[in-house]
């Protein structure tokens, strides 16, 4: 029992030394941006649901009726083309602010800071979680 009990602490002191040094020397690659983030978790919602909309039909006896299999194209949807959305609109504000600038220099020049505003808020969105100093 006491060998037991010693190679049971010699894994545990084990694991508190190499997991943590494993997980440290890991050189994770930062993603390009955050924006997408809420896409991806309500598309891993959705696709929790319809696991959890499998496992209750199986237990309730309901195997003919399938639910659970549409929400995995509409996760895939949220996650794919939806989340390319914040993409599309940082384009269309950018867009904007530049067919905007000339115009708002020749006949309201007190208002050119909203061009740079408009700036601001398409590199917040396409770069929300890095320092970014924008033009």
């Amino acid at each position: 029992m006491k060998k037991l009990i010693s190679i049971g602490v010699a894994l545990a002191l084990l694991t508190m030394v190499v997991v943590p040094g494993a997980v440290a020397a890991q050189d994770p690659v930062p993603p390009e941006t955050y924006a997408k983030a809420p896409f991806s978790i309500v598309a891993e919602g959705l696709r929790l649901a319809g696991d959890l909309l499998d496992m209750e039909e199986a237990k309730m006896g309901f195997i003919g009726y399938d639910v659970g299999q549409f929400m995995e194209p509409i996760a895939a949807f949220t996650e794919g083309p939806l989340g390319w959305s914040v993409n599309m609109l940082a384009w269309g504000v950018d867009i904007v602010a530049q067919a905007a600038g000339p115009i708002i220099d020749n006949f309201a020049p007190d208002y050119g800071w909203l061009i740079d505003v408009l700036d601001d808020v398409v590199c917040k969105i396409l770069m929300p979680w890095d320092a970014i100093v924008c033009p």
